[in-house]
């Protein structure tokens, strides 16, 4: 079943595949033991996390599998378990996991956060579940992958249709970066309540001093 998209009547329905193909070149990093690569694995970013992760330098004999390679032409989509919703917009080059497939934008036609964000919506993220294969180590099918339809607006003005990406990842950024303030407010207030609380309590059962003497000692046993 193709994804359910609600797209405006200007905007149309692009394969995956037609406009940002797999573009996988492998490296065994242990054929170059002293060589120094940024390497990230799957646990390098978490769940549903948009951030890209810190460079993640180490030595070729410490890697002993094969890996793919990417640059900052590419997005990374793991394959493995796509409900955890894990995509890198790399801002750096290295290497990482076989379980990352490196697409690769076609530039004139979509940037590549736009099509980040797409790929992170729970429409995809449903989309990808639905066509994996694997009980234990679900990966998604990349027949089905590349048949995925992304939403692009003004495809047949490749300078209109960038130009109004780029709009919608600005306003995207903009929103997050709020959603981030507004988290990190929260945890303040949390932990100045958590400061008075505790505060409260101390006051209210400091140890050593005398109950008030309608108070009585109760079991917290049923």
């Amino acid at each position: 079943m193709p994804i359910k998209w609600e797209i405006p009547s200007s905007w149309s329905l692009v394969k995956l595949g037609e406009i940002a193909p797999e573009n996988s070149s492998q490296i065994i990093p242990s054929n170059s033991p002293d060589q120094v690569f940024n390497y990230w694995g799957l646990d390098a970013i978490d769940k549903g996390n948009f951030e890209e992760p810190p460079p993640n330098y180490i030595r070729g004999n410490q890697v002993s599998s094969t890996c793919v390679k990417f640059d900052t032409s590419h997005i990374l989509y793991a394959k493995l378990r796509p409900y955890l919703n894990k995509v890198i917009v790399p801002t750096q080059s290295g290497i990482g996991s076989t379980e990352w497939i490196p697409l690769k934008p076609d530039p004139s036609r979509l940037d590549r956060n736009f099509l980040a964000f797409a790929l992170r919506t729970s429409r995809f993220v449903d989309y990808a579940q639905r066509n994996s294969t694997g009980a234990r180590m679900p990966r998604v099918r990349k027949v089905a992958l590349w048949n995925a339809d992304i939403p692009i607006p003004y495809p047949e003005e490749p300078e209109r249709s960038l130009a109004e990406q780029r709009r919608i990842v600005a306003r995207i950024e903009a929103l997050l970066a709020e959603v981030r303030e507004m988290r990190k407010l929260h945890d303040e207030i949390t932990a100045d309540a958590n400061k008075l609380m505790d505060a409260v309590r101390s006051e209210a059962f400091y140890r050593g001093k005398p109950l008030p003497a309608e108070w009585e000692y109760r079991s917290l046993e049923v």
